[in-house]
């Protein structure tokens, strides 16, 4: 039977090469991002159930309502304002963090969630002037997401740079290293949380017992979400673990 210690052991041996991380962080950035993808969602869920709305559905990345008593764009701007809030944190914890796990988190943070916006504010302006469908007008944030991503681009886009350029003086690698390196679980987590959220999606809509509406979520929803919250404490215990 393997112990902590011998995963721990295992993990430092595979060493990534492009950044030097081993494949133990980048499960930690993975989940990280993932639980940011969801805190996204949940501040959505937390102002629409404020606000009233008489009928909720949320999945791992979309979301429907009906019935809100209420203006819609507190709804809309909860997220986009949520993600731009987690990449500051993760900002300031990569800058003023007491130990390398905390700076590490704090990268993560700061990038992923950065990326976040910057990545669906751009495939939704493409997206519509293209004429496909969207999350709504580019400029209407009464009644758009996409408008609120597309208004706070600018600061996310700002605090992806001082990200990358304060991320590899204090992790101590070249900038292309940190980018490329942080760039693969980036997409790794966004195609995750994309197709688990067809899947929710695809099973509500079939009525299937295990896709049912709980407290406004279909239910796999918050399955997978404790369980991912469970990993992601394992993955910190190990890490700690690395650290001393």
């Amino acid at each position: 039977m393997w112990d902590a210690v011998g995963v721990i052991q295992v993990a430092n041996r595979l060493r990534n090469s492009v950044l030097g991380f081993n494949r133990l962080q980048y499960v930690f950035f993975v989940l990280i991002g993932y639980a940011s993808s969801q805190v996204h969602e949940l501040a959505h869920w937390a102002t629409a159930m404020a606000m009233g709305a008489g009928q909720l559905v949320m999945g791992f990345d979309r979301w429907c309502l009906s019935g809100l008593k209420g203006p819609l764009w507190p709804v809309l701007a909860a997220g986009p304002i949520t993600t731009l809030s987690l990449a500051l944190l993760g900002l300031a914890l990569l800058l003023h963090g007491s130990t390398q796990l905390v700076k590490r988190l704090g990268a993560f943070l700061a990038f992923y969630n950065s990326v976040l916006d910057l990545g669906s504010a751009t495939a939704g302006m493409v997206g519509t002037l293209l004429g496909m469908a969207g999350e709504g007008p580019l400029y209407d944030l009464g009644c758009s997401e996409l408008a609120w991503k597309i208004l706070l681009a600018p600061i996310s886009a700002l605090t992806l740079v001082l990200c990358i350029v304060y991320g590899a003086r204090i992790l101590q690698v070249r900038l292309l290293k940190l980018a490329s390196g942080l760039l693969l679980p980036t997409i790794i987590a966004s195609l995750i949380i994309k197709s688990l959220d067809a899947v929710a999606w695809l099973g509500y809509g079939r009525g299937y017992p295990l896709f049912t509406v709980v407290h406004g979520f279909i239910a796999i929803v918050m399955l997978l979400n404790a369980v991912a919250l469970m990993l992601l404490i394992m993955v910190v215990k190990l890490l700690k673990g690395q650290n001393h």
